[in-house]
């Protein structure tokens, strides 16, 4: 009996934590420039260069675009 207890109150703990970590809203825009500017770093000049059409938004102009690469 005390066995069937300790697992039933494992599987209910597994269940809160797992409902917690996939409740969360996603990211604003906002939220995910500053994790861009945060990654890209302040050392050096880049240029942003986005090419064709497709669903990337390209960081410069918003534009959805198929490839964006940046140059140092």
């Amino acid at each position: 009996m005390r066995k069937v207890i300790f697992i039933g109150g494992v599987a209910a703990m597994l269940l809160v934590c797992f409902a917690h970590t996939h409740s969360r809203p996603p990211m604003t825009d906002v939220e995910l420039r500053n994790v861009e500017a945060l990654a890209s770093g302040e050392d050096e000049e880049t240029t942003i260069n986005c090419v064709g059409v497709g669903e990337i938004e390209c960081p410069g102009t918003g534009e959805k675009v198929k490839y964006v690469y940046k140059v140092t």
